[in-house]
């Protein structure tokens, strides 16, 4: 990216906008917009599978994911950049103990804000999760997920609830808690964009 490109970036994020980066995303982009906040280690992570844990923060990006119940894993595609964390104010939102014991870092996505705006970032890529069978659990069918989340098999069409039938809960909930996130993601932005317009 050009020094243009990473200026308009952070002239976007300063005025309020949201950025969602993902893996290499943090050397070229985000240290280069935001130096002082977070780092690639230099230690890139093998094609893996870890086992993550939602911290107990206040952001929008975590409602509807702190289940108890829960297991989740998270997907690091062959030569991901786990994220070394330069200031305090940057919070961890979902860290992995055992990307830290493998790869020298745990937080797996952090946010900080930037001016009045925010940005998320994430390692591996966020849209294309995998997931391991590791326990008993997560080989049970997908609608043991749903009915875990109190949905009953009645909410969905019957190719839904053949789809569930044919997946594993490793699948269901690594796809839940994407899709779950990133609307989380969308609606936070909205409400700041309209409590931004209510101030003018």
């Amino acid at each position: 990216m050009t020094e243009r490109g990473i200026e308009r970036i952070k002239s976007f994020v300063e005025q309020g906008g949201l950025l969602v980066t993902t893996d290499w995303s943090l050397k070229h982009v985000i240290e280069r917009a935001f130096p002082k906040t977070i780092k690639y280690n230099g230690t890139a992570t093998g094609d893996d599978v870890v086992r993550i844990v939602y911290e107990p923060i206040d952001d929008t990006f975590l409602k509807g994911l702190l289940d108890p119940n829960d297991d989740p894993q998270w997907w690091l595609e062959g030569s991901s950049y786990p994220i070394e964390i330069l200031d305090e104010s940057v919070r961890v939102l979902v860290s992995s103990k055992e990307m830290k014991e493998k790869y020298g870092e745990a937080p797996i996505v952090v946010a900080f804000e930037i001016g009045k705006g925010k940005v998320y970032h994430m390692t591996s890529h966020f849209y294309l999760q995998r997931s391991e069978t590791r326990n008993k659990r997560h080989i049970q069918k997908g609608s043991a997920y749903a009915a875990q989340k109190g949905l009953s098999m009645n909410a969905f069409t019957s190719e839904e609830a053949e789809a569930l039938e044919e997946t594993d809960v490793a699948s269901v909930e690594a796809a839940y808690t994407s899709v779950r996130s990133m609307q989380n993601i969308i609606i936070e932005q909205k409400m700041r964009v309209s409590d931004r317009n209510k101030k003018k």
